[in-house]
């Protein structure tokens, strides 16, 4: 069966809610071309409002996707 890395991240990021009760952070930049221009931090920001268990970090640079543009960054985050 074939399964895709957002598959697989998805299950990782279950497990390590499941034994530590926290969640990995929405990640974005305000210079993401996928967004209109710091559209990501606004969206963020409504999500994390809406459930306590969201969290978010926006990297100042970077393009899409913002973890891989931002690595290590994101290394030390994790």
């Amino acid at each position: 069966m074939y399964y895709n890395m957002s598959y697989f991240s998805y299950i990782s990021k279950q497990i390590y809610y499941e034994e530590t009760g926290e969640g990995s952070p929405l990640m974005g930049s305000l210079e993401d071309d996928m967004f209109p221009k710091r559209h990501c931090k606004v969206l963020f920001d409504e999500i994390c409002a809406k459930t306590s268990l969201a969290t978010a970090h926006i990297f100042e640079h970077g393009g899409h996707p913002a973890m891989l543009s931002n690595m290590d960054e994101f290394v030390e985050l994790c």
